[in-house]
């Protein structure tokens, strides 16, 4: 079982109350972190421990990626996912649910024994396309979806990725080091599908593709963008400049 905890939507105490409530029983308790996050990580993990140090902790996401091993040294941190987290956190809990501590089994994991730091390897990227639809049902989705004017109309607006990574070289950006300028997105009719799932539960009239790069596939979008059409669905997305100028 999962709960998912947005903690930008609660006041320190209301945290704590949410926390509280939410972690009673769990054996694993995870927090993607960016770099500007880091003391509020702590501040969890650190109520987390004092209430139950028998849950262990992971950490993922940009920060812990960059960092591995002087995150997983920290006393309040039992593991580290390296890179994309869906196969590693999988196997991690499926290992704390059978109470198995063969964690060196686990790909882009990082954790302590015996005082040193354990990491297998760093596996290839995943298929996307093997990814089911995100459970939106794990949040109150309704605080997520915004009203945008789009296309000369106000509407619900909601979020969704259809691609990782990005094939731009930019120097001040994380994607070089971890995604080494791979961009992945998923087949058209799979955006659509899942779009389409979307709008018959939330009812958006707008997507906005919160994808790092979102156009370097000219046909893919023209597909995706055909297929949004057909269903009636107006759509965002961020984009470099010199994607659409003449060669």
């Amino acid at each position: 079982d999962v709960r998912l905890i947005d903690s930008r939507l609660y006041s320190k105490s209301g945290l704590k109350d949410i926390l509280r409530k939410e972690i009673e029983g769990v054996s694993l308790v995870g927090i993607s972190v960016m770099t500007s996050y880091i003391q509020e990580t702590l501040n969890i993990l650190n109520f987390v421990k004092q209430y139950n140090s028998k849950i262990k902790t992971v950490l993922g996401g940009i920060h812990p990626s960059l960092f591995p091993e002087q995150t997983v040294r920290h006393p309040l941190v039992d593991f580290v996912i390296f890179g994309e987290g869906e196969l590693p956190l999988l196997g991690l809990a499926e290992k704390l649910f059978k109470n198995e501590d063969s964690f060196e089994e686990i790909d882009n994991l990082y954790f302590k024994r015996g005082g040193n730091i354990v990491f297998k390897k760093a596996v290839k990227f995943i298929d996307i396309n093997d990814l089911p639809l995100p459970d939106y049902n794990l949040v109150d989705a309704e605080r997520y979806i915004t009203r945008r004017f789009t296309g000369g109309l106000w509407g619900r607006q909601l979020e969704y990725q259809s691609s990782r990574g990005c094939p731009s070289r930019c120097s001040f950006c994380v994607n070089t080091i971890i995604n080494k300028r791979y961009w992945r997105q998923k087949d058209p009719a799979k955006v659509i599908k899942e779009i389409e799932a979307l709008k018959e539960q939330f009812a958006p009239d707008s997507i906005f593709f919160m994808d790092e790069s979102f156009f370097p596939k000219k046909k893919n979008i023209e597909m995706i963008a055909d297929g949004l059409k057909r269903i009636s669905v107006m759509w965002e997305a961020n984009c470099r400049v010199d994607y659409f100028k003449d060669k």
